[in-house]
């Protein structure tokens, strides 16, 4: 037999009693029956070996929606919790709590929830506010800079203009450029 196996085939149960057959198949057709005597629990343990296992089994799938957390807004799951106690068990108590002792206990989640809601239209309110208040400042912008620009004590060549961010002609007819925003021109020739 070789090393490297490239089949495994496992037959459950059809020889003996109560038995696992495991053949082995290598590079060859040699097939090697190997006789795993094993109790009845581990063939029952042995589950869906027709499915891909891509796809989970019935027990996983079982599992995994039992107890599981389907409410992972905790005011929703709260308001669910309450109305079907008020539906099904209004009169009973769980927890040491009855229903109107469970709805002032955790009226502290649903008042935060409202708060918070509340601010999130407050800051979209505000946005929408501020986009107006900055179309209007750059509006506002533009004409100090035009007004820099037609001014005859300042205008396109002028310290006030160029500190501003802004090219100059005389700069921009020379080809000299700028690297940084603070730094001077440089004047080697």
């Amino acid at each position: 037999m070789k090393n490297i196996i490239e089949k495994i085939k496992v037959n459950v149960g059809n020889d003996e009693k109560n038995s696992v057959i495991v053949n082995l198949r290598d590079g060859g057709d040699c097939y090697e029956n190997l006789p795993v005597n094993e109790p009845a629990e581990v063939e029952a343990s042995v589950s869906n070996h027709s499915s891909p296992p891509s796809e989970p089994t019935e027990t996983t799938r079982r599992n995994k929606n039992r107890n599981s957390m389907k409410y992972r807004n905790t005011g929703q799951w709260r308001d669910v919790i309450a109305k079907a106690w008020q539906e099904n068990a209004e009169s009973e108590s769980f927890a040491g709590m009855t229903l109107e002792e469970f709805k002032s206990v955790t009226q502290d989640t649903i008042a935060e929830r409202e708060t918070l809601e509340k601010l999130r239209r407050d800051v979209s309110g505000t946005i929408v506010r501020r986009k107006v208040a900055d179309k209007e400042t750059r509006s506002k912008n533009k004409r100090v800079v035009y007004a820099i620009l037609a001014s005859p004590k300042f205008g396109a060549d002028s310290d006030l203009y160029r500190s501003l961010g802004y090219v100059t002609d005389i700069e921009r007819a020379s080809g000299l450029k700028r690297e940084g925003s603070d730094s001077a021109p440089s004047t080697d020739q």
